[in-house]
């Protein structure tokens, strides 16, 4: 080989001479020097994928085991919830993620409509708190579901006494949005109310994320 014959603005230059390797980096005036290095040889199929296989492991921490004395905090949250009586404690239990389940349960299976609304009682003058909250917007739910209108009108009267525009909120909440669709499901003569205040910004509710839900609801049952 001629180091004149290389292009002095090459950026490496590789030959292979009686097994082992040379290599030239550029851009290298001409003439220049060339260092040889000793051939390194491919390694087999398996070894590459052994070292892929550990680098994917030192890439991926170990799973960090729940703390013994967190768990055993939620495991005591868990029997003081199970042991709490349902009277009294309706509100106190919509807002824990097992004990809402037990609120829900009461509603469905209650005997008649005045157990239903012993119930559902507890909850008045809290049902904008448990519109937003992720466990007890469920129960106001399941109160609109198997209650009629007209033994919860504390639940629409709650919302609209929260001022202008507070309907619309609700319907821009994830959580309220559907609270407000089973309104219109179960309680068509009573949503009318809310309706008014919805179709105010009825063109900006159906592009918004949640909103388009309820104007849905709205065509189909409103």
């Amino acid at each position: 080989w001629k180091l004149s014959s290389l292009d002095p603005m090459a950026v490496v230059y590789q030959w292979c001479l009686n097994g082992q390797a040379a290599f030239v980096a550029g851009p290298v005036p001409l003439l220049a020097s060339v260092q040889v290095l000793p051939w390194q040889s491919v390694p087999p199929q398996n070894s590459v994928a052994a070292h892929a296989a550990a680098q994917k492991d030192e890439a991926e921490p170990a799973a960090v085991p729940s703390h013994p004395r967190c768990a055993a905090r939620e495991s005591g949250r868990a029997r003081v919830t199970a042991d709490l009586p349902l009277r009294g404690n309706v509100w106190k239990l919509s807002r824990d993620p097992q004990g809402c389940r037990r609120v829900q349960d009461a509603l469905a299976e209650a005997d008649s409509d005045k157990e239903r609304e012993a119930v559902a009682e507890e909850l008045r003058g809290h049902v904008w708190q448990a519109v937003h909250c992720p466990h007890a917007n469920h129960v106001v739910q399941q109160v609109i579901a198997c209650m009629r209108a007209s033994s919860c009108d504390f639940v629409v009267d709650e919302i609209l006494g929260r001022g202008p525009g507070a309907v619309r909120r609700v319907a821009r909440h994830a959580l309220g949005c559907r609270v407000l669709q089973r309104m219109l499901e179960h309680w068509p003569d009573r949503a009318a109310r809310l309706v008014d205040g919805l179709m105010a910004e009825g063109a900006l509710l159906c592009r918004h994320e949640f909103g388009n839900y309820v104007m849905q609801h709205v065509l189909e049952y409103g």
